[in-house]
């Protein structure tokens, strides 16, 4: 898995993220010793996600997002190019992570590199170190406002 981390700045808050996408050889890697899965798919699209089948550079369009500012860690596996609402709620995260979280993955979904969702063009080797997010919400109303119902 390629991994980039990311401290985000946003509302007064900082937080800490890793992303991460499968390389090739994990999206290759075969479902072990199952009666239906063995030898015909891969581990991955076993689970539901892009496998060997679908077209190239499908893998792209997943990326593992987990905060890691401490205990427990939150995240999951996010479809760039989605809605980052919808996304949240349909994960249950905390609500005090909401805010964060929807202005960190609006502005992932936006220029995270993508194969087939999504207008972004930066490859995870390219997402900046800190990332501010303070004046996006201010202009934009990223994160202000949201609320998990």
């Amino acid at each position: 898995m390629r991994t980039a981390f990311v401290v985000v700045k946003h509302d007064g808050l900082e937080g800490r993220f890793m992303v991460g996408q499968w390389d090739e050889q994990e999206a290759a890697r075969p479902y072990p010793e199952h009666p239906v899965y063995e030898g015909h798919v891969s581990f991955l699209e076993a689970c539901g996600w892009a496998g060997r089948d679908r077209w190239a550079g499908a893998l792209l369009d997943f990326a593992l997002v987990m905060e890691v500012n401490g205990s427990p860690v939150e995240g999951s596996v996010f479809a760039i190019g989605g809605d980052p609402t919808y996304d949240l709620n349909k994960r249950q995260m905390p609500r005090h992570l909401v805010a964060m979280w929807v202005a960190f993955l609006t502005w992932l979904y936006a220029n995270l590199y993508s194969a087939g969702r999504g207008p972004g063009s930066l490859a995870l080797a390219d997402l900046p170190a800190l990332l501010d997010l303070s004046d996006a919400a201010k202009t934009t109303g990223i994160g202000e406002g949201e609320r998990m119902e």
